[in-house]
């Protein structure tokens, strides 16, 4: 039996696929191929946890079965540690190639007994057709490889033919990511505000500061799009520390006791210079602690480290609230939930709806809350229906499309000017105190809320 050629170096394995090729081509240039890479998963661990020679030897016998499939005029080389890159010659449709990346998969995902331990891996696959997808070894290797990362993407024993769609998203996303390092500098970014309402009253108790992207080609941006690109990219610390200070700056013009709430990442928490970043966004602004909340998903109770827990902490005897946001989407601990100094929960979007066991979920939220003297706020209300069941829940507060979208600064103040003339016209006065008041207090940390009636659908 033949071994895989082994070299570690990318250059002589595009040297040897050319080689390859070129002597296809020789055969006849019409003629199809198709370029597999093999990606063995787990094998790293076990090199971890076992040693490098065992995890060697679990590739090699890896690399042995891959042999035992082809044919002769097929070739096969190891890439890396624990890849390997095949050419299938003599034109196999991609319905033959799907039949053997099938048969290579359930081949390595086979038990291997070594030094008398069992152990299993899992294979993904990336392929590449030729010659409609290429010539040149290195486009092809290039292109089996995006193939592979959404094979992996689907999960363990998958494979994936390579698409130009996958290409033409991965170049999008290079080029984001590039306009995206430039964003900051050439003044793209946005903050708006989303009112938060009172499910009593109908007025306005707070706001939500939300990052947008304003691209100069594409657009609006959403968020979604782009903050797990910052994120990845180690960008997502200086966004938000520029949102923070932006959000503390723009509060300061709002009325004297409206809350802005702003999200911090696990990154930002964790990097051990947000409480400063706090603390000079607040004192450049002027604005008060307890007119700045944190928002946090509910993923920090199951990552939280010392260092996020001492930043917490630190905030709450600052005065700044903290809220627990999307609650309902993660696996929350319960018994770290009430030992953090949470003020507030947001109950994710995904749980406010119609059915008798969303509204049985909401409802024990809602008691989780009360019982830790957290008040609740219903995310993502569309309809009257929605609004309708987180009030009938037990919800003090909404927030969504139902009461309006995120507007920009200049917005909100017009916005607070109307409501203020609207409220002198009518000779009532704008409350002082919101329906946070009646809540039970947790420890005393309770504080005014500016009142305003708002419009549905602003």
């Amino acid at each position: 039996m033949r071994r895989p050629y082994v070299d570690d170096r990318k250059d002589s394995v595009l040297e040897i696929l050319e080689q390859a090729l070129a002597r296809l081509i020789a055969d006849g240039s019409e003629q199809e191929f198709a370029v597999f890479l093999i990606g063995m998963e787990r094998s790293r661990a076990l090199s971890d946890v076992l040693g490098y020679s065992f995890g060697e030897e679990v590739v090699s016998l890896g690399g042995e079965r891959i042999e035992s499939t082809l044919r002769e005029k097929d070739s096969v080389v190891r890439l890396s540690n624990d890849e390997f890159v095949i050419l299938l010659k003599s034109g196999p449709s991609a319905g033959e190639s799907g039949i053997v990346a099938k048969r290579l998969i359930d081949l390595l995902q086979h038990s291997y007994d070594i030094r008398g331990q069992v152990v299993n891996v899992s294979a993904c696959i990336g392929i590449v057709l030729g010659p409609q997808n290429g010539l040149h070894a290195e486009l092809l290797l290039n292109r089996a490889g995006i193939a592979l990362r959404a094979a992996k993407a689907a999960g363990p024993g998958t494979f994936q033919f390579f698409e130009a769609a996958m290409e033409e998203r991965i170049n999008a996303r290079h080029a984001l990511t590039a306009d995206l390092r430039k964003a900051l500098l050439l003044d793209q970014f946005e903050v708006h505000y989303q009112p938060q309402v009172s499910m009593k009253s109908g007025q306005v108790i707070g706001l939500e500061a939300l990052l947008r992207w304003r691209h100069p080609t594409l657009g609006m941006i959403p968020p979604a799009e782009f903050i797990p690109i910052a994120e990845e990219i180690g960008l997502i610390k200086t966004i938000g520390e520029w949102v923070l200070r932006t959000a503390c700056r723009q509060a300061a013009l709002f009325p004297t006791e409206t809350v802005v709430a702003v999200n911090a990442s696990p990154i930002q928490l964790n990097g051990g210079s947000f409480l400063d970043d706090v603390d000079r966004a607040l004192a450049g602004a002027g604005l008060p602690a307890n007119r700045l909340e944190i928002e946090i998903t509910e993923g920090i109770l199951l990552e939280h480290t010392s260092t996020v827990l001492r930043t917490l902490h630190a905030l709450h005897a600052r005065g700044v609230r903290l809220a627990i946001d999307d609650f309902g989407t993660g696996y929350s601990s319960l018994g770290q939930l009430a030992k953090l100094p949470f003020d507030s929960i947001k109950i994710d979007r995904s749980l406010v709806g119609a059915s008798a066991q969303q509204r049985a979920i909401v409802r024990s939220i809602v008691a989780l809350g009360e019982g830790l003297g957290m008040s609740v706020l219903a995310e993502g209300l569309e309809t009257e229906e929605e609004y309708d069941n987180a009030r009938s829940a037990g919800c003090i507060a909404g927030q969504g499309y139902l009461f309006g979208k995120a507007m920009p600064s200049n917005q909100v103040q017009d916005l607070f000017r109307q409501l203020s003339c609207s409220h002198s016209a009518s000779d009532s006065p704008m409350p002082a105190r919101d329906d946070l008041a009646n809540h039970t207090p947790r420890k005393a940390r309770r504080h005014r809320r500016v009142h305003s009636t708002v419009l549905l659908h602003n």
